[in-house]
Order: C-alpha cells, then sequence, then structure tokens
C-alpha cells in the first residue's frame, strides 16, 4: 500500500503556511529510536519531492 496515494479529506494549497501538530498515541516514546526519527524524516522528505507539502 502506498501511504502517499491515499486520498486526501481536505484541500492544502501549494505555497501557503500552515501549522501541523501531532501527538503519537498514547504519549509512547517511540522517537528514542534513530530508525523511527529517520522513517520519519524520509517520509517528509518524499512528500515534499511528490510536491505534497
Amino acid at each position: 500500500m502506498d501511504i502517499f496515494k491515499q486520498q486526501r479529506n481536505s484541500t492544502i494549497l501549494l505555497n501557503e503556511v500552515y501549522f501541523w501538530t501531532d501527538t503519537i498515541k498514547d504519549w509512547k516514546n517511540i522517537l528514542i529510536d534513530d530508525d523511527i526519527k529517520l522513517i520519519i524524516i524520509n517520509s517528509l522528505k518524499e512528500l515534499v519531492n511528490r510536491d505534497k507539502m
């Protein structure tokens, strides 16, 4: 499954400024592991490369 091809429920315009925040389920401390950090960073980079953010 390609998570980047899922339909969005909202519209976000390019070249606009947005504030985004998120919470990890049950406040688990998953960001201790560098591998998890890299997954998040690489996912954000991929979204940028696809002009999704």
